[in-house]
């Protein structure tokens, strides 16, 4: 029964650092990426499922024109397209919310992000997610 008891308890231990770790990450400055690819909203919309796939986990630069930006103190949402049918939604990273937050709608406008996800559906339309979004790049 001691056996079992600490054993557990060491099993704890290690998954409570490890998720500490990975919790404490730091993630890089989407600025200062390196971008893997440039892309129109519109392409990206148009690419396979299978290709999007390829592409998530990577740092991107999409081009669009605004179509909402809205968020609070603590978070901002700045979505691209045409239309509330294909979609491109970008979470900003926290250290670019000031520059997030000057968009509107109607901008045209450069975004660098990771992508996330997307979801394409016949009924609703195709939306492409990505996260730590910020405007401008630094290495071009």
């Amino acid at each position: 029964m001691k056996g079992i008891l600490i054993g557990v308890l060491c099993f704890a231990l290690l998954a409570g650092g490890i998720f500490l770790w990975k919790a404490n990450e730091k993630v890089p400055d989407p600025i200062a990426a390196d971008v893997l690819s440039k892309y129109r909203q519109d392409e990206l919309m148009e690419m396979s499922e299978d290709r999007l796939q390829s592409l998530e986990g990577q740092t991107i630069a999409v081009s669009g024109i605004v179509l909402t930006s809205e968020g609070d103190e603590t978070g901002h949402t700045v979505t691209l397209g045409q239309d509330e049918l294909n979609i491109l939604i970008c979470q900003a990273d926290n250290r670019h919310l000031a520059s997030m937050r000057k968009l509107s709608k109607g901008h045209f406008v450069e975004i660098v992000g990771t992508l996330a996800g997307h979801d394409f559906d016949d009924m609703m339309g195709r939306t492409i997610q990505m996260k730590n979004c910020a405007t401008g790049i630094q290495n071009k």
